[in-house]
């Protein structure tokens, strides 16, 4: 049977659901990095996302979020799914991720493919790196909201 509830993870209850991990992708270490940063910044936001554990109690989906937990050493709200089959693994985050241009066209903004370069390496060179930044939706946002014009 399908459980859901909405639970205060913690840096140790990440740990300690981590350890019930059956394994998982490679982490996408800018991932994990831009999830850690909103999440020490006090910018990240419950939308919905679950961390998934199959009915044998294996997790099978939030890897990355529970990850910038123990990193962040911040706590976060999300609502945790219990008793998916086993074999639903096989369809996790088979939908279309969101891209930062999608986000931006969402709020309206013009020419979002150059805006959101130009975003990038702004931040770049803002952080003293002459490379591509791997900002987080969040950091996007507000970069834009304390650079207006």
């Amino acid at each position: 049977m399908i459980k859901t509830k909405v639970v205060e993870i913690t840096p140790e209850l990440a740990g300690a659901y981590l350890s019930l991990s059956a394994g998982n992708r490679s982490l996408k270490q800018h991932k994990v990095a831009a999830y850690m940063r909103d999440m020490k910044a006090d910018r990240w936001m419950s939308n919905g996302e679950s961390i998934i554990f199959d009915k044998d109690g294996a997790l099978i989906d939030g890897h990355h979020r529970l990850q910038a937990c123990i990193k962040s050493g911040s706590a976060f709200s999300s609502v945790v799914v219990t008793g998916v089959p086993v074999e639903s693994s096989k369809t996790i985050d088979m939908g279309a991720s969101r891209s930062s241009t999608d986000v931006l066209t969402f709020y309206g903004y013009q020419n979002v493919a150059l805006l959101g370069a130009i975003i990038r390496n702004l931040m770049s060179l803002k952080n003293g790196r002459a490379r591509s930044a791997s900002p987080s939706q969040q950091e996007i946002f507000d970069f834009i909201e304390s650079n207006e014009g």
